[in-house]
């Protein structure tokens, strides 16, 4: 089973201001740090789809040889402010189907968790939030699990996205994984 790890840090600023981001990915035992994008163009262009992009925060990752995006957003939810998080398949709905996800966020020694099926980018992030189809955390525990003096947002979502496959051989279904 091969994993690629990522964690996400989303800080109260990046939601409302910029978005640098940066990830280390282990591979072989030697570390690569890939540094954040420098020029404004960098920061705002999606890599897969090259579209400029504006709060709220995207990352891609691949899986599987196949795309996901990330999504994180600040907005409101009646009266109460929440973040949302989920996970969008870069291909069509049948496709995404074949695919399970799970988001974790946490701190403080508790933790918050959503498993559930990758939307397909033809389907709006306004879609996908108006349906509420992913993470959602509350402000007030976004601070909690944030930590310190419940001021400042600091948040870490991780992730797992698996695939089931039916082996048609031994009639076995066989789960591969990937973290993120």
């Amino acid at each position: 089973m091969e994993t690629d790890s990522i964690d996400s840090v989303i800080d109260d600023d990046e939601i409302h201001q910029k978005h640098q981001f940066s990830s280390t990915k282990s591979q072989g035992g030697a570390t690569v740090v890939i540094s954040p994008a420098t020029s404004v163009y960098e920061l705002l262009e999606c890599p897969v789809c090259t579209n400029s992009m504006y709060p709220p925060i995207h990352q891609v990752f691949q899986c599987f040889g196949q795309y996901f995006c990330l999504h994180f957003e600040a907005f409101q939810l009646g009266m109460a402010p929440v973040y949302m998080a989920f996970l969008r398949f870069m291909g069509d709905e049948d496709d995404a189907r074949n695919y399970t996800y799970s988001l974790e966020v946490g701190g403080s020694g508790r933790k918050q968790t959503w498993e559930g099926t990758p939307r397909s980018v033809r389907d709006s992030h306004r879609k996908v939030r108006d349906s509420h189809d992913g993470l959602i955390i509350q402000r007030n525990m976004a601070l909690f699990f944030s930590g310190g003096d419940k001021k400042e947002l600091k948040l870490r979502v991780t992730g797992r996205i698996w695939k089931e496959q039916q082996n048609p051989d031994s009639g076995v279904c066989i789960t591969s994984m990937c973290s993120s």
